[in-house]
């Protein structure tokens, strides 16, 4: 998870009455000053794992229902409250983060593009807290809205959210999931477009999550009289949580045929042909080659995945026979289809990635034709267009376009971007020429491009209107690379306000992730200029684990080799004190998700450098991961305490085990949602009561701190104005922390 990345779609939500806010500031006034209360006591509970015992002694807090418990958190979270509140800048940086934010026209995310010009997107305006579905037809100039959740938000008083949307191949249909409060349990609808009819009636536990790339798991028939979609088992609430998400299937649903006609066409473990483990993920599409339909498997959180086909014919008449073109040995991340070739995006024999093309009708994957494989900078991206193969080369944080038209003999030729930026391919579409590309940078915000390969250009529709602070002019990018622990370059993008003195006085927020190599590419939220233009510095640090480099750069931070990850970001925050941008007590450290593991290993290894941290739904407690509902999943990625060499691994970067009595540890503000279905809120709790019992705001300084959203998940979901609300803490906390004069208690 990226900190200060737009924030997730959802419903309007109406904002808290003023005067609620001040009452509950005047009730808790007095608790402004007051220390974290202390947990309720439990039973110490010692694991033995190969010989190795491992105390854990707040595991009842992972039981956040219990009423000792809840009342705990509750407590907790309103003292945070009261603190944040009472700090003097907090309002003017709230206030200003709104300016900045509301003087865009509108933002737009998760663009579908069909033939003709045409779009659907979610939007949020100005006036807006949730957002909208609208279509647009550029070549008539029409926009009209598609879907409005206001009146969910109405008739239940909670926050929605589109977990996914899914447009039709003619732009007939749609499909979408709502969420409610931040959770990720998605109800599936689907509507015509032209009249807003309901179409079917709504379907449960189909829990999918879209993200930028338009891959919803939803897979329409060419026809569009119907669609395969991945559901989870029946019951799944009800399991426990480390088998929520196993044995999910693909169904078939034909719009117009009763509910009770849905049959699993594809996954489960008794399909004919196809090989899955229990927490795989299937979903199924339909190719341009029409006769075909492809089942894909995917492996946990394992970027290589498996492919496999049959005739569609046989699907639709429940008697499909699946083969398997490609597992995971086939070491393929990526793939993109034109009529019956098809592109494989791999790093077998290729540790900067290449793309080779075999047939889809007769696939020889082991003796596919090698396509293009770089000389420089990491293959990351192929996309097929109607024209062209679009490659995506990344040079550490810089990126390139590539094409290779679909003619035989064409050589491969650079697209030169609209600027210096980073981009993303979206939503590629084999019926259309070119590609749409989001565009944006460090001190840039994201804008929308087609490439017109006709004329050679890129045209920007307007689909993302600028605002006047989206390119703003005072704040500068340095990119620079930090020697590490073991003499490893690492690059470090840092970026802040031109002029500023390096006489190591300035706060700095160092981010980094770090895991599923994942790679932080330029992007920039508007928003940030309240923290920018107030003499902050973000510097991002490219760990190991992340992709910048490819998959030796990803091998070297995962599993076993995971302290490289925070030893890295421990060299880069020894680098900005080195170099004068900032000293310890000026230091602040962020980490989201897995980046938890970055920035609580951080502080627990070396607490000195830092004054705070910020740590949001972040995975703390890793021994204990593989309880959770998405536990199994992410074994590839971090180990499993099934093995020893696991065990050990988790062990290792385990923040929570890692802290030491009376050891002096940086002011934490630990930020989640409580229907976190990804990362349990309980890894927040046991790790901020372990540093309370270590000390922590002892004498009223460097506090632990749990700020809970009662309304919120893993970050989808979360209105504009949590949006704003948690920035303003975060930003607030670290001035505090840091000793910034208006932000003093």
């Amino acid at each position: 998870m990226r900190l200060l990345t737009a924030f997730a779609m959802t419903a309007r939500r109406p904002a808290a009455p003023a005067a609620a806010a001040v009452l509950l500031a005047l009730a808790l006034g007095a608790a402004a000053s007051a220390l974290p209360p202390p947990p309720p006591a439990g039973e110490v509970v010692h694991d033995t794992f190969f010989g190795t015992a491992v105390a854990d002694p707040w595991r009842h807090l992972e039981r956040s229902t219990d009423p000792g418990v809840a009342a705990w958190m509750q407590e907790s979270s309103q003292r945070t409250r009261a603190r944040l509140d009472a700090l003097p800048g907090r309002a003017e940086l709230l206030r200003r983060i709104g300016e900045i934010e509301s003087a865009a026209p509108e933002r737009v995310f998760s663009v579908e593009r069909l033939p003709g010009e045409r779009y659907f997107y979610i939007k949020r305006t100005p006036a807006d807290n949730g957002v909208r579905v609208y279509r647009w037809d550029v070549r008539r100039g029409q926009e009209r809205m598609v879907i409005d959740l206001d009146p969910w938000v109405v008739e239940t008083g909670r926050s929605h959210a589109f977990s996914f949307f899914s447009v039709s191949p003619h732009g007939r249909h749609l499909a979408y999931g709502l969420t409610e409060g931040g959770s990720e349990a998605a109800t599936m609808r689907v509507m015509d477009a032209a009249t807003r009819a309901d179409l079917i009636a709504p379907i449960d536990r189909v829990d999918l999550d879209s993200g930028e790339s338009g891959d919803t798991g939803i897979g329409w028939l060419p026809d569009e009289s119907g669609f395969f979609f991945n559901r989870l088992a029946p019951g799944s609430e009800q399991r426990p949580a480390a088998e929520r998400y196993q044995w999910s299937q693909v169904f078939l649903r034909r719009i117009g045929d009763p509910d009770s006609a849905r049959v699993p066409v594809f996954g489960g473990p008794t399909m004919p042909g196809v090989r899955m483990e229990a927490s795989d993920v299937p979903v199924a599409f339909v190719p341009s080659l029409e006769s075909l339909a492809l089942g894909l498997v995917v492996h946990g959180t394992q970027r290589e995945f498996s492919l496999y086909s049959t005739r569609l014919a046989d699907v639709v008449a429940g008697r499909a026979v699946w083969r398997r073109v490609f597992g995971p040995g086939d070491k393929v991340t990526g793939m993109s289809l034109r009529r019956e070739q098809l592109f494989l995006l791999t790093h077998a024999d290729a540790p900067r990635f290449k793309v080779t093309k075999t047939s889809l009708t007769r696939p020889d994957v082991a003796g596919a034709i090698t396509v293009y494989a770089p000389e420089r900078g990491i293959l990351a991206t192929i996309a097929s267009a109607s024209d062209a193969l679009y490659l995506k080369v990344r040079e550490g944080t810089a990126s390139r376009l590539l094409r290779i038209a679909h003619v035989p003999g064409a050589k491969v030729e650079e697209v030169a971007l609209p600027g210096p930026g980073g981009f993303e391919m979206i939503n590629p579409d084999g019926r259309i020429a070119g590609v749409l590309i989001r565009f944006e940078g460090w001190n840039r915000a994201f804008q929308y491009f087609r490439y017109d390969p006709r004329r050679g250009k890129w045209i920007n529709d307007g689909l993302q209107p600028r605002g006047p602070y989206d390119t703003p002019e005072d704040i500068e990018v340095v990119e620079t690379q930090v020697r590490s622990h073991d003499g490893v370059l690492v690059p470090l993008s840092i970026v802040q306000r031109k002029g500023l003195a390096m006489d190591g006085g300035n706060p700095v927020l160092l981010q980094g992730y770090g895991a599923y190599a994942a790679t932080d590419e330029p992007a920039f939220d508007p928003a940030q200029l309240a923290w920018l233009r107030h003499g902050g510095i973000n510097a991002i640090c490219h760990v190991r684990g992340g992709g910048v480099h490819g998959r030796e750069w990803y091998e070297a931070g995962r599993g076993a080799t995971k302290p490289n990850t925070w030893k890295d970001g421990i060299a880069c925050a020894e680098h900005l004190i080195a170099a004068g941008y900032t000293r310890p007590e000026r230091l602040a450290i962020y980490g989201g998700s897995a980046g938890g593991i970055f920035a609580g290993r951080a502080i627990t290894e070396r607490p000195d450098l830092f004054a705070a941290a910020v740590i949001q739904v972040g995975a703390l407690d890793m021994v204990r991961s593989e309880t959770t509902a998405t536990g199994s999943q992410n074994t590839a990625e971090f180990g499993t305490v099934k093995d020893e060499s696991g065990f050990r691994a988790l062990l290792a970067m385990s923040a929570y085990h890692h802290v030491e009595d009376g050891r002096k540890y940086p002011a934490v503000l630990f930020i989640h949602g409580v229907n976190d279905a990804r990362v349990d809120v309980w890894h927040s709790l046991k790790m901020a009561a372990r540093l309370q019992a270590a000390g922590a705001g002892l004498a009223g300084a460097r506090p632990a701190l749990l700020r809970l959203d009662y309304d919120a998940g893993h970050g989808a979901g979360s209105t504009r104005e949590q949006h704003w609300q948690e920035l303003a803490d975060m930003w607030s906390f670290i001035l505090w922390q840091t000793g910034d004069p208006g932000f003093q208690p």
